[in-house]
């Protein structure tokens, strides 16, 4: 009896169990579950060619001194266009301008951009150029900056004659009935590292002269590295704006004196070398070139009067 007993609590044991698996697996998972109540939702914007603009015809970082400038806007996908031009003068003061301001329907193309800068004056410029494409803001800059100065120089010493020379670069003014602003008159002057003048007076020069002869050999002045500065006045004898500076470096041993008395020539005097070849301005190369002339003549001579004595001799023989 007893063991029937237990036969029957193992059978519905087995049946509690089972029951139990068929309902557990009948339930959803709990992330199938979550999954099946949550709606994702993606939106997608829409955003045509971005725009794109570029200014060319002056390269950003650079000094000019011609006051005539052509620039380019060259746009792409462009809406509107805005170009704002600012000016820093001497004096650190900031003027704003601007240029341009385009409305188009999603256009490519160039704007041309003539610039006067005297009509704005020395000093330091931006230029800004801003592209906008679509409704919502999108826009594409280019910003170029650049320095425009009465003028520049260069400095170099002829290796030949060791004469130095300051190259000079401006726009001279024109001499006409209104003062255009522009250079008329040049000042130079020569420093060394510690900032003393080496010049005993300021060289000035008149417009449109553009090479200066530095007559550093007649001050003295002994091997090394120099400042020169240029200064630009107007026909009112005003300074036009910040001076100039720029470096170079002097080498007195090629230095060669000047016997025709021109300072800019740039031939070499002939070195006097004393008595008649002195005098004729012969060099050593020609007197080499003109005794190794002379040898050759005189050995071919030599050679031509021997073969001919030998064949005098064989003749008298065979008498």
């Amino acid at each position: 009896m007893k063991k029937t007993r237990k036969n029957l609590l193992g059978i519905c044991g087995l049946l509690v169990v089972a029951v139990t698996t068929v309902y557990a697996a009948c339930l959803p998972t709990p992330s199938a579950s979550a999954a099946s109540s949550v709606t994702d939702t993606v939106t997608v914007r829409v955003v045509g060619p971005a725009p794109d603009v570029d200014i060319s015809g002056i390269e950003s970082g650079t000094t000019v001194t011609e006051s005539e400038q052509n620039l380019n806007i060259a746009y792409d996908t462009t809406s509107n266009l805005v170009v704002i031009l600012k000016h820093e003068d001497k004096n650190g003061v900031v003027h704003e301008y601007t240029l341009v301001d385009q409305n188009y329907d999603y256009e490519s193309g160039n704007y041309p951009l003539p610039l006067d800068l005297q009509d704005y004056g020395y000093g330091k410029y931006t230029i800004t150029a801003r592209a906008t494409g679509t409704s919502d803001g999108v826009y594409d800059e280019d910003i170029i900056t650049f320095e425009y100065i009465p003028v520049t120089g260069e400095v170099g010493q002829n290796p030949e004659t060791g004469n130095t020379y300051v190259d000079l670069d401006y726009e001279p003014d024109n001499g006409g009935d209104e003062d255009n602003g522009k250079p008329a008159r040049i000042e130079i002057n020569v420093y060394d590292k510690d900032g003393n003048k080496v010049n005993p007076e300021p060289i000035y020069v008149d417009a449109p002269t553009d090479r200066v002869r530095l007559p550093l050999e007649e001050w003295g002045i002994p091997d090394g590295d120099y400042d020169v500065e240029i200064t630009a006045y107007g026909r009112d004898g005003d300074e036009l704006y910040k001076k100039y500076l720029t470096g170079f470096t002097y080498d007195d041993s090629i230095v060669i004196p000047d016997t025709d008395g021109d300072e800019e020539s740039e031939e070499a005097a002939v070195p006097d070398t004393g008595g008649l070849l002195g005098n004729l301005n012969i060099s050593k190369a020609d007197y080499l070139i003109t005794g190794l002339i002379v040898f050759a003549i005189t050995g071919i001579g030599g050679v031509l009067f021997i073969t001919k004595k030998d064949k005098k001799a064989k003749a008298t023989r065979r008498r």
